[in-house]
């Protein structure tokens, strides 16, 4: 770095685009005004701790003379012990304080409770011999001034204890206060100024303008659920179809002022394609593989620096040399395996006080097992390689980023000693191509230096995982969809109208995606068969150039709130049925004869008939178009017939289909029900079958 420059600059959010889960967060970097040419380092800082690291892409735009040529993300903090906000610090001391207060309450209740079950007895019963009274007398006075003492004991307690009740009254008052606040609170005040961050590093190379630069990364804990608003007015005529969304997000960062987007896709998907083994017959011909093994010697590179350690080591220290074992190796947080097998070094080499240490033996490999910590004959990154590496940082590929599979490449093409140690050999993950999380070992490491290791993220993922445990564990409503579970084949983003404000407190905050108007048309329907009520339902055309994903709908009436409904998924020109509850001005009521006769040859076979009735009874102020649904048995049984008789007025045969639940045998009428009229339904239909045999189950006269 010391051939080039280095510039902290200052960058802010400008657009999110949320997912099914996560969000992509793109910021604006601001950019000096003129920049060296040839290499030069952009520093970013205040970056959140939750974002994925090896999710970070730069785009260049407007400066066709630059490139970027690597971006390197690390965590920073400030100072050591960062200390926390000032909101933070009150909101533990109040946490605190009502623990506490709680805790002595229950203290002083419980000695309440036992001073208040003493029973005192003077034991008259015990007493003999010519003292008895004097003695009585004694015990007497001995049990008022217990009694005295007792009394005195259980008011100071109860005083105690309203005077903690009050205090605890008012630390929960002010607990609550402070919890509002911390809500409120943007996310930088919250977590406060000396907090845990990341820095960003952006390497440019090249010459002339600069341009714009943005840098775009993931977070997960992030989602968001549809919601609807229909509103009519009073005649039903006109209808206004309102779509929005709740997001909740706890990324550690505040949306302000960004331009945000809805999609309903995944925002980790991994569509590489399967790579397909093949059987070649003749010479097998070694794999080309994804890394290099440790050099052989590695450990002698650093004979002259243990050397120099031992000799400028204090004299008591050298006095007292003999073989030891060399710094333990260190485990990582997470190990990283992997399908395939792996070498397992030997224990850690003995450092002499005047000797170099021994170089390293490799064990007989064990399949599916890796080594702890250091990863023995980890890919070392050749200098011809390493610009290549670090350029392809900057548009690494999102889907492995995130998903951080550790599967391996697998098993080796061929046959033979070749292709046997050629599968035992390890191979590295998915993880292990995020360069940005890899590091060199220094000669202080005697166990891993000179070899490549993953830096420890242990915390940070424990973070990342917190945060995206809370927001998956907000609240909802009642009705509320999970985008994924309505999206379909296809995927579709919504643009939110407008800028929009989403702190980071994983609660729900609303935002508009577009409303459109339309002509509805209302509808009655009822499926006397089940139930005897007629409901109110609206249809009306998609009025919107967007696919409608299934949630909850507020409808309101005039202003008024009418029913809270839910609707299904629609696509774009599709037709919207939102129920609107029970028509309680329309009155249904079904009605059924049956008739049982012989037919056939010597009344060898036996006929039901029935007759339905349906009536139809408005209170309205106009006329009612009414849909009843009703449906004739079917069977699949060949000495059983159902023959539909008919039916006044003429019926059609009702599918369900466009509900998406096909139905068979159903009929539907589409009774005018007059204004304060009445208006009726009959059908029949004949079941027949042989004597012998009878109906079982269900309801026979129905």
């Amino acid at each position: 770095m010391s051939d080039g420059r280095q510039c902290v600059c200052e960058s802010q959010i400008e657009a999110v685009e949320v997912f099914a889960r996560g969000a992509m967060v793109t910021r604006r970097v601001h950019l000096p005004d003129e920049a060296p040419a040839g290499r030069w380092f952009c520093r970013l800082e205040g970056l959140s701790v939750l974002a994925e690291p090896g999710s970070f892409r730069v785009a260049l735009e407007g400066a066709p003379g630059r490139r970027v040529q690597s971006v390197r993300v690390a965590p920073a903090v400030s100072a050591v012990g960062a200390a926390p906000s000032g909101l933070h610090l009150e909101l533990e001391a109040l946490r605190g304080k009502v623990a506490a207060l709680e805790a002595e309450l229950t203290f002083l209740s419980e000695q309440w409770q036992r001073l208040g079950d003493v029973v005192l007895a003077p034991g008259y019963d015990a007493l003999r011999g010519a003292e008895t009274r004097r003695a009585m007398v004694h015990r007497g006075a001995e049990t008022l001034a217990t009694s005295k003492m007792l009394a005195e004991r259980l008011a100071v307690t109860a005083d105690a204890q309203a005077q903690v009740r009050r205090s605890l009254s008012t630390a929960r008052e002010a607990l609550f206060a402070a919890e509002v606040a911390w809500s409120q609170a943007d996310a930088a005040h919250a977590r406060g100024a000396d907090a845990a961050s990341m820095v960003a590093e952006i390497e440019l190379v090249g010459d002339g303008p600069l341009g714009g630069v943005c840098v775009s990364y993931a977070v997960g804990a992030a989602r968001w659920w549809p919601r609807y608003t229909l509103r009519l007015d009073g005649q039903g005529r006109q209808a206004r179809w309102r779509v929005e969304a709740l997001v909740a997000q706890d990324s550690g960062e505040d949306w302000r002022g960004v331009a945000l987007s809805l999609s309903t896709a995944d925002l980790a998907y991994d569509a590489r394609l399967p790579v397909l083994p093949s059987l070649k017959l003749g010479r097998a011909n070694p794999r080309r593989r994804a890394h290099r093994e440790a050099p052989e010697g590695l450990d002698a590179l650093f004979t002259g620096y243990d050397r120099a350690s031992v000799r400028s080591a204090p004299p008591e220290r050298a006095v007292k040399a003999r073989p030891a074992l060399a710094r333990p190796v260190e485990a990582e947080p997470e190990p990283y395996t992997s399908t395939g097998a792996g070498y397992v070094e030997d224990d850690a080499p003995e450092v002499m006080a005047e000797e170099a240490p021994r170089p390293r033996k490799k064990a007989a490999p064990r399949g599916g097992e890796m080594a702890r910590g250091a990863m023995p004959g980890a890919p070392m990154m050749q200098a011809s390689l390493a610009p290549a590496a670090r350029k392809s940082v900057g548009a690494f590929s999102i889907g492995s980023a995130l998903a951080q599979r550790d599967e391996g490449y697998g098993g080796a093409e061929g046959g033979g000693e070749a292709a046997q140690e050629e599968a035992l050999a390890l191979e590295p993950s998915d993880a292990w191509m995020m360069f940005d999380q890899l590091e060199v070992r220094g000669p202080d490491d005697a166990a891993r230096r000179g070899r490549l290791v993953r830096r420890d993220d242990g915390a940070m993922a424990v973070k990342r995982a917190a945060a995206v445990a809370r927001v998956e564990g907000v609240e909802v409503q009642a009705g509320m969809a999970d985008p994924r579970a309505s999206r379909g084949l296809f995927d579709h983003r919504y643009s939110v109208e407008g800028i929009a404000d989403v702190p980071a407190d994983a609660l729900l905050h609303g935002v508009s995606l577009g409303e459109g108007e339309g002509a509805p048309v209302l509808r009655w329907r009822s499926l006397p068969r089940e139930r005897a009520e007629v409901f109110r339902e609206a249809e009306l055309r998609n009025p919107l150039d967007v696919p409608l994903l299934a949630g909850p709908v507020e409808v309101f009436l005039d202003g008024a709130l009418l029913a809270v409904s839910e609707v299904e998924r629609v696509d774009r020109g599709g037709t919207i049925r939102v129920g609107m509850g029970v028509e309680s001005r329309l009155r249904i009521a079904r009605n059924v004869r049956v008739q049982e006769e012989s037919v056939g040859l010597l009344g060898g076979d036996t006929a039901v008939t029935h007759t339905v009735s349906v009536e139809v009874a408005s209170s309205l102020g106009q006329p009612a178009l009414v849909d009843v649904l009703d449906r004739v048995p079917v069977s699949d049984e060949k000495g059983v017939e159902v023959v539909f008789l008919g039916a006044k007025p003429e019926c059609e045969v009702y599918l369900q289909g466009e509900r998406g639940a096909p139905i068979r045998g159903g009929r539907r009428w589409q009774l005018i029900v007059p204004a304060g009229g009445r208006s009726a339904i009959e059908f029949s239909y004949r079941v027949s079958f042989a004597s012998k045999f009878e109906l079982v189950g269900g309801n026979r006269r129905d």
